[in-house]
């Protein structure tokens, strides 16, 4: 009876373990529990602490007892009962096997997606600025390519430049599409109510349109820089293709028409029309300066300022004959210090001959100049305002040629 009696106790107290643990696993999948069933021999069972120890010492495993072995009879009452076989503990992992197959896909995916969008930044190269050649040829002067040609130290290349008043252009962009850049200083910012200060008029005595270089005593000065003086000329420059400059040993020939008003008036201080000027070095002061002056009677002087700065009157001759009528000059120059210069104006409708200088060894350089260029326009002095008058000076048909080049 004794032995029957702990049977029952401790059978009682595994199920009422067993129930515990199954309601500890009720957020699991449950597994199929084996139903311990009592033995139907009177064989006492392991001690109750024993098995209640064994089962909490795995609490997170779900016991799945195996099948009660037909218990062995003892002889005796002190025989030993057969032990309750310790139930095996399956890990839960173990009993979940869906969960491994959820762990492959993911890191399929992962290394799948990284590298097809690496390749992505690839046809980020194909717009390597394509635009930018589109627009490399926005920025050079069409018009300075074609009349302008590759530079050509003293051989020539056939193609003299023109610079040609043809009243349908905009006259600015009509003299910087030829000489380049921005060629023109002119005195606009002081007298913006008067507009620009060269413009293209119909002239009667050419037949054709020619540019006027507009000039007032008040209120031009130099480009709002300097107001002892007043501005307004064009000119070849750092900017310019270099077939229009003079380097060291370079011949260059100009040719063009002018027409002054009649009774032009220039002062006793500089007028001048035309200069030679160099770029770089002692370049304060130009080379060669044509030059209308006041006196008794009027000149016009053609001078130099050598590489010693010592100026010089080369000739001079009476204004009068050319005012009032267009005349043509011509220029040829070779620069160096033992350079050369030709020059002569010549009334443009009788072909008169009305100045002419000619000298083969002339100091034509500056110490540290890069290069020499002309200016054409109206520059002068404000020092003596009372010989002055408001004045419009015309100029037309300029050729610029270099080495063997000529403009005939």
């Amino acid at each position: 009876m004794r032995l029957d009696r702990l049977a029952c106790w401790a059978f009682a107290a595994a199920w009422l373990f067993l129930i515990a643990c199954v309601g500890q696993e009720v957020s699991r999948p449950s597994p199929t529990i084996t139903r311990i069933e009592s033995p139907a021999s009177t064989a006492a069972p392991t001690s109750l602490p024993t098995l209640v120890a064994t089962l909490r010492s795995e609490p997170g495993l779900v016991p799945v007892p195996t099948a009660a072995p037909t218990p062995t009879p003892a002889a005796g009452p002190a025989a030993t009962p057969t032990p309750i076989p310790t139930p095996t503990a399956i890990p839960v992992s173990t009993l979940i096997p869906t969960s491994t197959p959820a762990l492959t896909p993911e890191p399929t995916l992962k290394p799948t997606a990284v590298p097809i969008p690496e390749p992505t930044p690839t046809p980020t190269l194909t717009p390597i600025p394509s635009p930018t050649p589109t627009t490399h040829p926005t920025p050079v002067p069409s018009p300075t390519a074609t009349s302008a040609p590759l530079p050509t130290p003293i051989s020539g290349t056939g193609q003299a430049v023109h610079l040609v008043a043809d009243g349908v252009t905009e006259t600015y962009a009509l003299i910087s599409g030829v000489l380049g850049g921005n060629p023109i200083e002119i005195p606009d910012c002081a007298h913006p109510d008067f507009g620009p200060h060269i413009t293209q008029e119909w002239d009667d005595g050419l037949g054709k349109h020619s540019f006027v270089f507009h000039i007032h005593v008040e209120p031009d000065n130099d480009r709002c820089k300097t107001f002892d003086r007043q501005r307004n000329e064009i000119k070849t420059y750092d900017k310019s293709p270099p077939y229009l400059k003079g380097f060291l040993g370079d011949t260059t020939t100009y040719r063009w028409r002018f027409k002054l008003g009649d009774g032009f008036q220039p002062s006793t201080n500089f007028t001048h029309i035309h200069q030679l000027k160099a770029v770089g070095g002692d370049d304060a002061s130009p080379l060669i300066t044509l030059t209308p002056r006041a006196g008794t009677p009027d000149t016009m002087e053609l001078s130099l300022r050598d590489s010693a700065d010592d100026r010089t009157v080369l000739i001079k001759v009476p204004l009068k004959p050319l005012t009032g009528v267009w005349v043509e000059v011509y220029e040829r120059v070779t620069f160096g210090h033992q350079g050369s210069y030709f020059l002569e104006i010549r009334n443009l409708s009788t072909g008169d001959l009305l100045l002419v200088y000619d000298d083969p060894d002339i100091d034509l350089w500056r110490v540290g100049a890069e290069f020499v260029r002309p200016k054409w326009g109206i520059y002068r002095s404000l020092n003596s305002k009372e010989y002055l008058r408001d004045e419009q000076v015309r100029f037309d048909q300029f050729c610029l040629a270099k080495g063997d080049d000529d403009c005939p």
